[in-house]
């Protein structure tokens, strides 16, 4: 490297570039385990305090893998050394980055503790386009062996192995879930022939032993039907045709309308249902979506409490969150039902007290809608018979990544 900053970070490609990396969809998504190994195993080939995997975006540098004392997972790209480096088609290496007067007003090089030593190789697709690279840096001055230089550059190859895999992956999901969607829907026509014949054969005079047929046939198509609409449902989740309204919206209005909705639910069985929260409770969500994670949460409550029981939600309002909690003192979960309670179809050892029908669907969906909305979800029981809370906690200010 010279000892001057490139005239321009923006390589001639940047346009066709940037096309090709947002195909990815990679750009602000979560850590995941298979990167970070690759930032740790870079890390100790180099002996280095910290490893990242990033790419290089229009105005920022996001990093996927951010195995170091970076708080945030996305800088200015003008402040980037990983923005030189995909301008090589080789691997980036600074000795010693105060050798340099440009580099000394980066403020990742400048201040106390800043990159003394870098190197980075860069991500490169087989059309050549860079989108990124796995780097790692220290505080100290130092080299490298070309030994180490050229297991770096093996290791952007094995990077851009798992983006491919999941491009390809994601394409044979979105094939498997189209077919699920239209096999479904053809189930649905299927139910509604047979919801018909159920009310018309309802009309008709049996025998008394043939009497309750028409009920009997009606009421298990309609739990079908239920069970139907939730795999139609987590099926346009899962092939990225859910899309989001988000606007503000005020937490606790929906909670009232939903306390509303399920007071008939909750009454058959003697339920009393506790509100402890405020009247006011504003996040960035898609209302839609909101509710039907409370509705799934309140149902569960009610189904899984015992009669004359108390159900408590609580709402509280953290400084970058809203936490909401569906507390009741019925059954309890076992270390194993936690353990699996979000996977679907899970069989839980708690059953609902009323004899009402549970899909094994509703907690999966849920636990997908609330992540759509970068929100976590989890519960906390003291063991079976000790009852059982819920949480959701949903970021104020989410936004959906354009």
């Amino acid at each position: 490297m010279t000892n001057r900053k490139p005239h321009s970070l923006i390589p001639a490609d940047d346009t066709k570039r940037l096309e090709k990396l947002h195909e990815y969809e990679i750009l602000n998504t979560h850590a995941e385990e298979e990167f970070d190994k690759i930032a740790q195993l870079a890390a100790n080939i180099f002996e280095c305090p910290a490893a990242f995997i990033t790419f290089v975006d229009s105005d920022t540098v996001f990093f996927k893998s951010n195995l170091g004392g970076l708080k945030q997972n996305v800088v200015a790209r003008n402040d980037s050394l990983c923005s030189v480096a995909i301008l090589e088609d080789h691997v980036t290496m600074i000795e010693d980055t105060s050798q340099f007067d440009d580099l000394m007003e980066n403020p990742y090089v400048c201040g106390p503790g800043g990159i003394r030593f870098y190197a980075g190789a860069p991500l490169i697709t087989v059309e050549g386009y860079k989108l990124g690279t796995i780097c790692v840096i220290d505080d100290k001055p130092r080299s490298a062996t070309d030994k180490q230089l050229n297991i770096l550059a093996e290791l952007s190859r094995l990077v851009m192995d798992k983006l491919e895999n999941r491009v390809i992956n994601k394409k044979i999901v979105a094939i498997q879930a189209e077919y699920m969607i239209r096999s479904i829907h053809d189930m649905r026509n299927y139910m509604g022939n047979l919801l018909l014949a159920a009310e018309m054969l309802q009309d008709i005079t049996f025998d008394e032993e043939y009497k309750a047929l028409p009920e009997i046939i009606n009421r298990n198509a309609l739990r079908l039907s239920d069970r139907v609409n939730q795999m139609l449902n987590l099926s346009r989740i899962e092939s990225s045709t859910y899309l989001l309204a988000v606007e503000k919206c005020n937490i606790a209005l929906l909670l009232d309308d939903i306390v509303s909705n399920y007071s008939t639910m909750s009454n058959s069985k003697n339920q009393v249902i506790i509100k402890e929260y405020g009247e006011e409770l504003i996040s960035n969500a898609d209302s839609k979506t909101i509710t039907e994670i409370f509705e799934n949460l309140l149902s569960n409550a009610i189904k899984y409490s015992f009669p004359n029981s108390e159900i408590v939600i609580t709402a509280s309002e953290e400084e970058d969150a809203i936490i909401v909690g569906f507390h009741d003192n019925g059954q309890g979960l076992t270390d194993e039902d936690l353990q699996r309670m979000f996977t679907r179809y899970a069989k839980l050892s708690s059953i609902p007290t009323g004899k009402e029908s549970s899909t094994g669907l509703g907690l999966a969906i849920t636990k997908i809608l609330v992540e759509l909305h970068n929100g976590k979800i989890w519960a906390e029981s003291m063991g079976k018979n000790k009852g059982c809370s819920f949480f959701v906690s949903l970021p104020k200010n989410f936004s959906i990544p354009e």
